[in-house]
């Protein structure tokens, strides 16, 4: 990935959430760039130094363990694998939630 650009790439459609207007990723690098073909630490650490700075990164992070789906490459500082352990969590603590 190299260093990260700062040209804006993101476009928006009526469905795009507002809040990734305000998204750092939406100004810097490109969509690659976050959606890197292997996690590496190096790769992540880049990334997550960005959206550690990020005012939106709740949102993104609620996005992504929300999603129908799961969404992969990098999202408020966390990766595929993260998330997917952040889901089962979430999945567990509902089941114990409802159990109780």
């Amino acid at each position: 990935m190299g260093v990260i650009s700062t040209a804006g790439w993101r476009t928006t459609t009526p469905l795009t959430p507002d809040w990734t207007r305000r998204a750092l990723c939406a100004r810097i690098g490109r969509p690659d760039d976050w959606h890197p073909d292997h996690e590496g630490a190096a790769v992540v650490t880049q990334l997550r130094e960005v959206c550690a700075r990020c005012p939106v990164s709740a949102q993104c992070l609620e996005t992504a363990l929300s999603s129908r789906r799961p969404l992969t490459g990098v999202w408020a500082g966390t990766t595929t694998s993260q998330r997917r352990r952040m889901r089962g969590a979430r999945r567990a603590a509902a089941k114990a939630a409802n159990a109780a």
